[in-house]
């Protein structure tokens, strides 16, 4: 029972100096917006439906996370409310924030959660949307 007190405070004492190492050394910002089409649209990833959405029932979001290191390099995570995009969305999106934040688009990382209650986005999954 004493050791597992001990090892729990050299535990805490260890977080807590790494918390304020990582606190000095990194800095990180997010945001988050709704993506949530104004219009019913395809829905992503039901090849067997013949008509657009005709309802929603929860709001999609993209999500940002940028890290900064010590030296200032920066990198971009973010997160949407999708089946998938395009290449050439992708590239567009990590373009645009080079060409406005100076962030390397090699550093920005796009994510989808692979959502079916989300729209065709572009020409991702558009065999399957487009007669």
């Amino acid at each position: 029972m004493q050791r597992s007190l001990i090892a729990v405070v050299f535990l805490g004492i260890f977080l807590g100096i790494n918390q304020n190492i990582l606190a000095e050394t990194w800095r990180a910002g997010s945001a988050s917006a709704r993506i949530t089409p104004d219009e019913f649209m395809w829905m992503a990833g039901y090849a067997s439906r013949d008509r657009p959405a005709d309802g929603k029932v929860t709001e999609l979001y993209s999500k940002a996370l940028v890290l900064e290191s010590a030296n200032n390099t920066r990198a971009v995570i973010i997160t949407l409310d999708l089946v998938g995009i395009d290449r050439e969305l992708s590239n567009e999106v990590r373009d645009l924030i080079e060409t406005r934040f100076s962030i390397p688009a090699a550093h920005v990382v796009l994510c989808c959660s692979h959502t079916h209650s989300g729209p065709v986005v572009k020409r991702n999954l558009g065999p399957l949307h487009y007669y």
